[in-house]
């Protein structure tokens, strides 16, 4: 079985794919209010995938990462509340 282990990140894209092959992503900004990315899952195997050149769906991937730029902005104060797939969105 695949080891699952929790990666940071800072990379909204990489995040992004990751969320769609099956990581969870975890947006939280540091005390300097840096937005970072905790990505639990099984890393090794998505970036396997990835070099595989398993397909994935690119408005899928998209989706994600937009969800995840929109927590960048509410995470640094720029949203106004609302949330949507657990994301604040403006």
């Amino acid at each position: 079985m695949a080891e699952t282990t929790a990666t940071i990140s800072d990379d909204a894209i990489q995040a992004g794919i990751e969320e769609v092959l099956g990581c969870a992503v975890t947006p939280f900004a540091d005390p300097q209010g840096k937005v970072w990315f905790r990505i639990q899952g099984d890393h090794e195997g998505v970036l396997h995938a990835i070099y595989e050149n398993k397909p994935v769906g690119s408005l899928d991937v998209l989706k994600s990462i937009k969800a995840l730029r929109q927590a960048i902005f509410s995470l640094k104060g720029h949203g106004n509340g609302r949330t949507q797939n657990g994301y604040r969105t403006k």
